[in-house]
């Protein structure tokens, strides 16, 4: 045992020392959260080995949302939910959706990046740089809401008056939560369509190689809104939405 833990620690030093030009989906996100972050700063090679996710766990820069590649149908399960979905993203050719995952312990919030049959490197790329903006976004909107909550409190009671509302308090701050997210969707991808083409220039001009993005699975499901779920839409009273891939 001895021996092959001694194996696998040489092993992980080998691989840190490569520097790697491909891009894979934590590679992307590594790049992302820092250009984001950083003022515009593209990652080198060499610093980005030092950080490579060396597991096939999900992962996220900032600790918060990691983020998974997988099919429309993991994230959307009903026909409301796939509206709200293409009136955000409309003729995009790929979906970062937020969602949370229920265990025995606690909720575990995710973003899930479902691409159209008809998605390219430029759209992979966008939906990893719109995570990156999403959770920036977030954390600031949830240090706002903290900072509110700390001044209502100093006035006194509000934090029993909120646990008195029981239910219905918690029934509120569902909805409220679903519409923060919404309107995180729109800024978040509003943020990535103005940099994205900034972004693959500033990697490239590192030696990244923005040609070819590989996933942890080169099969993964692809999107199509086929006409099972538009006579859904139609049926009630929803628009035909457009969406690429189709």
């Amino acid at each position: 045992p001895i021996l092959a833990a001694m194996d696998v620690l040489l092993v992980h030093r080998e691989l840190r020392a490569i520097d790697l030009r491909t891009l894979n989906r934590d590679r992307s996100q590594l790049l992302a959260s820092h250009w984001v972050h950083n003022n515009r700063e593209a990652l080198r090679l060499a610093d980005v080995s030092k950080r490579d996710n060396m597991t096939f766990l999900p992962f996220s820069p900032e600790g918060d949302w990691p983020l998974k590649v997988r099919p429309l149908s993991n994230a959307v399960t009903d026909v409301d939910s796939l509206f709200s979905y293409l009136s955000h993203y409309g003729s995009e050719r790929y979906m970062l959706i937020p969602t949370s995952v229920k265990d025995q312990v606690k909720k575990n919030k995710e973003l899930v990046l479902a691409c159209s049959a008809s998605a390219e490197e430029r759209d992979l790329l966008k939906g990893i740089l719109q995570a990156s903006y999403f959770r920036m976004l977030q954390k600031q909107e949830q240090e706002e809401r903290e900072q509110r909550e700390l001044q209502r409190e100093g006035g006194g009671g509000s934090r029993r008056s909120g646990r008195a509302a029981g239910g219905g308090g918690e029934a509120r701050g569902q909805a409220a939560a679903a519409t923060t997210y919404d309107d995180l969707i729109q800024q978040s991808k509003r943020l990535a369509e103005q940099n994205v083409n900034q972004f693959i220039k500033d990697i490239a001009a590192k030696g990244w190689q923005t040609s070819q993005l590989f996933l942890f699975d080169s099969q993964y499901p692809k999107y199509v809104v086929d006409s099972d779920w538009k006579r859904q839409m139609r049926r009630q009273g929803k628009a035909d939405c457009a969406v690429g891939g189709a």
